[in-house]
């Protein structure tokens, strides 16, 4: 009996290890669109067929397929959706070294004073008590200021509405953390500080946009993330997806009806982190199954 318990608790640990093979929107109301499958040539140029975002996030195929403890240390930059993005616009080699990414070595943390808590006239925490889990960890920069001009800027000229949660504007204005930072990634289950929000969040705001609605306009120039070749015939909702994909690529997150519970598009659906299995509720299993053995 208790060997079987014990190979079950071995099972339920794989499960928790093992990173997520889909995005966890199974009970949103809202899924983002998908996109056209593609394989780059990795030529970079004006040319290049694309489908680095989709080759990279959706089949992850730079990395095997998944990402296991041997990717590890681990940022997404891995997946090599970036490599356009250094080439074209920084003029960078398309791989830069693991060391680029380690975020502690560079000795800069976030402060209080890197996010105003505001968007565009909005507020969506006060200063000293937005982003809480973000103080005192690693960033990749000093750059938090800029990117709340930019998402002033992006916002005011979209017509869009409110951001809708605080964990999103974090995101928006953190320099991009979440991708930059290898400290960020601990497991392929696990993270740092609490988990992102998915890049649905992100859609569903840019959905609040008049302008973006009608013509979308990249977080980048077009040519950044993908040869114009492969945007231009794309749908809104496809464009957004992918550019949504492309910044906030994580399986490990929480998806809008996390933030939202009346989004979700069932009462019955889970919804929140792609764990399949809760910590709490793995400790309440374990116990129940230890006592059977004594």
């Amino acid at each position: 009996m208790c060997l079987n318990v014990f190979l079950l608790i071995s099972s339920v640990s794989c499960v928790l290890a093992a990173y997520p093979t889909t995005y966890p929107f199974e009970s949103e109301e809202y899924v983002p669109s998908s996109f056209p499958a593609s394989t780059p040539d990795w030529s970079f140029e004006p040319t290049d067929p694309g489908g680095y975002t989709y080759y990279g996030h959706i089949e992850q195929t730079m990395i095997g397929g998944d990402i296991t403890d041997d990717n590890f240390p681990f940022v997404h930059h891995f997946n090599g959706f970036t490599m356009n993005l250094l080439v074209v616009i920084y003029g960078a080699p398309p791989v830069l070294p693991l060391s680029n990414w380690n975020c502690t070595t560079k000795g800069t943390i976030f402060l209080d004073s890197d996010f105003t808590g505001e968007i565009d006239g909005n507020t969506y925490c006060e200063i000293g008590s937005c982003c809480t889990d973000l103080i005192g960890v690693p960033k990749y920069g000093e750059d938090q200021m800029t990117w709340h001009t930019w998402s002033n800027e992006r916002s005011a000229s979209g017509l869009c509405g409110v951001v809708q949660t605080e964990a999103l504007y974090c995101m928006f204005v953190g320099g991009h953390h979440h991708l930059n930072c290898q400290e960020f990634a601990v497991s392929p289950t696990e993270r740092l500080v609490d988990i992102f929000p998915c890049y649905d969040n992100a859609i569903k705001y840019w959905l609040t946009c008049a302008v973006f609605k009608s013509v979308y306009v990249f977080q980048y120039i077009i040519g950044a993330q993908e040869p114009a070749t492969y945007t231009e015939g794309m749908a809104v909702d496809e464009q957004m997806a992918m550019d949504g994909l492309f910044i906030y690529p994580d399986r490990v997150c929480n998806p809008y009806s996390y933030y939202h519970p009346a989004a979700a598009s069932s009462t019955t659906g889970t919804t929140g982190s792609t764990s399949s299995t809760s910590p709490a509720f793995l400790t309440s299993i374990l116990s129940v199954l230890f006592a059977m053995c004594l």
